[in-house]
């Protein structure tokens, strides 16, 4: 069984604490105040120079909410780690993916999030240059010189042209150049439900990682939280890293049946499992996982429950238009029953 980390910001109730260690069938589990741990981390060259946060006031306030999780991987006492959103409902097993291909060329596997439109986060266009995002501006200012003295799984070199205005001061990966965000097609990139990482073998990707959030001159990247930090972290880190072979998807009431391929689902993220495989076709690739707890609201009985069936992540439907973000259109649906 694996072992389990529980990082809290110092507002875990003592008796939350005693009933999750007292869930034997658990296994090991290590509660710890990560706050706590970033306010007395000290710089080694100046023992009186704060690392993440002069007090832990300062730590409550930048770390008490969704963007813990970086935090939280910085300190971890593993070298391999799957960090896993408290309301993930898994139909299987995503210790799987510990034995891909994927996880163990690059250490570094992430889930895509769904395409939304919505002009904020990395696609909002920077002051003055309406054919520039903030995503290729930050990227095209980051200065990865004081990084490259690090291990890194180095990546072969792009092989696409930039799509861009922007100079970019590293080596791309040829998945930034056809990514939805990039391309400004997509505001959000990483659905942080599912993360995979590796410490060990990505030592570059996790510095760069940890000193979004550390008091230093580098500026944090244009993100929703924290969720795209471990994209822009590999990204920069010119290392490998890899993502699911499929788009995010949907589950749901609000089906609107337009023929294979053709239809519309509104309602809330779901993800099928990851990893394409020869001969299996799209719509026979199951359900992974939902990222909320609305499972426990559908009545089935009453209104049946669909869920989108597989698609390439690469593939692009096209503008929302009229359509809510809630909304993926242009797909095959099936009821969760079948």
């Amino acid at each position: 069984m694996e072992s389990i980390e529980m990082p809290h910001c110092g507002n875990l109730n003592s008796d939350v604490q005693k009933t999750y260690l007292a869930k034997k069938q658990l296994g090991t589990i290590w509660l710890y105040d990560v706050c706590a741990k970033a306010e007395e981390t000290t710089s080694i060259i100046d023992p009186f120079r704060k690392v993440f946060c002069e007090k832990i006031e300062v730590c409550h306030m930048k770390f008490r909410n969704f963007m813990m999780k970086s935090m939280s991987l910085t300190f971890s006492r593993f070298e391999e780690i799957m960090m896993i959103n408290a309301g993930t409902v898994f139909f299987a097993s995503p210790a799987k993916l510990w034995e891909t291909k994927k996880y163990n060329k690059t250490g570094n596997f992430f889930m895509h999030d769904r395409i939304i439109e919505e002009a904020s986060y990395m696609v909002q266009r920077v002051a003055g240059k309406p054919e520039v995002s903030i995503e290729q501006e930050y990227l095209s200012n980051f200065d990865v010189k004081p990084f490259r003295s690090l291990a890194t799984l180095e990546r072969p070199k792009a092989t696409l042209k930039n799509p861009t205005s922007v100079t970019l001061n590293f080596e791309p990966s040829d998945f930034l150049m056809t990514s939805h965000s990039f391309n400004t097609r997509a505001s959000r990139h990483v659905d942080p439900s599912l993360v995979l990482w590796n410490k060990k073998r990505q030592p570059r990707a996790t510095a760069i990682l940890a000193s979004f959030i550390a008091l230093n001159n580098i500026l944090a990247p244009p993100s929703y939280g924290d969720n795209e930090y471990f994209f822009y972290a590999s990204e920069l880190a010119e290392t490998l890293y890899t993502f699911s072979d499929h788009a995010m998807g949907a589950i749901g009431t609000n089906f609107i049946d337009g023929s294979p391929k053709n239809s519309t689902l509104c309602g809330d993220m779901a993800q099928v499992l990851p990893i394409h495989q020869d001969g299996v076709p799209d719509n026979d690739v199951p359900l992974f996982y939902l990222n909320s707890n609305r499972i426990l609201d559908f009545k089935p009985n009453v209104d049946p429950i669909y869920y989108m069936k597989a698609r390439p992540w690469a593939y692009y439907p096209g503008p929302f238009d009229e359509r809510t973000q809630n909304c993926s259109f242009g797909i095959t649906v099936g009821m969760l029953s079948e």
